[in-house]
């Protein structure tokens, strides 16, 4: 068995013979001349690329962030650190990394943690961060959010 690490390595650097099994990360130098070496060099000499039809669905590319867009991506971990801390669960339970990013890029659909409990937890007020309804500040020496009023909520009032 080899580590997904190894099969990374091997996948991204090709050997061409069995004599670069022994340079490959996780692989000792005994690869290079013992029998699992050779039918792992058999196997990837014998190895075929799937045809196009054969391959999976690749998931559509969610948008790149613009240098506001990273800006944005920060204030969201740092949301996403204070929520993980106050409700003591995991930040990486509450959100991916990636959904963060495609919530500053302006992606609403599709995003776990614009659903479910995820949503309670931390959707909403990550929606009220990017959408300009939640700010942060430092009041005493203390990190401390707060709540926008809009303009137009000003004038009604």
């Amino acid at each position: 068995m080899l580590k997904d690490d190894t099969l990374n390595e091997i996948v991204l650097h090709p050997p061409k013979s069995q004599d670069d099994l022994a340079r490959i990360r996780g692989l000792s130098a005994g690869w290079r001349t013992n029998d699992i070496g050779g039918r792992l060099m058999a196997a990837l000499d014998a190895a075929k690329a799937l045809p196009p039809e054969e391959l999976p669905d690749r998931e559509p590319r969610r948008p790149g962030l613009t240098k506001d867009g990273v800006l944005v991506s920060d204030l969201l971990k740092l949301l996403l650190k204070i929520r993980a801390k106050e409700t003591g669960v995991a930040a990486k339970l509450i959100a991916r990394s990636d959904d963060l990013e495609a919530l500053a890029a302006g992606v609403r659909k599709n995003l776990g943690i614009l659903a479910g409990w995820r949503f309670e937890q931390f959707g909403k007020d990550a929606l009220d961060l990017v959408e300009g309804r939640l700010a942060f500040a430092i009041e005493n020496g203390k990190l401390k959010m707060s709540r926008v009023v809009a303009e137009k909520e000003r004038e009604d009032a």
